[in-house]
């Protein structure tokens, strides 16, 4: 348990986090700018290699962009899945 415990601290140090500041809103951004990424990766990906429709393809380019230039709806989405992650994180390191 000794090893367990040092190796989460010194993962959320790594992050310069301690286990009270998972929910801080500077890591939600930085997830949720990662969320997007990944999500931006995999629909380009599909549209390169799938047969998708036209207006799906349209819709998701709306989308290819930074995460910076998302309405704020669109992070809204991303911060969704970020506190996913966040939530994940805090069950495996309790």
């Amino acid at each position: 348990m000794i090893y367990y415990e040092y190796g989460r601290h010194a993962a959320l140090e790594k992050l310069g986090l301690s286990a009270g500041e998972l929910d801080s809103p500077k890591l939600v951004e930085e997830l949720a700018a990662l969320e997007h990424k990944q999500w931006e990766s995999w629909a380009k990906a599909v549209a390169n290699s799938e047969d998708i429709s036209k207006e799906r393809l349209a819709r998701w380019k709306k989308f290819f962009k930074p995460y910076k230039k998302l309405t704020r709806k669109a992070k809204d989405e991303d911060r969704t899945w970020a506190k996913k992650v966040i939530k994940i994180v805090k069950k495996v390191t309790k």
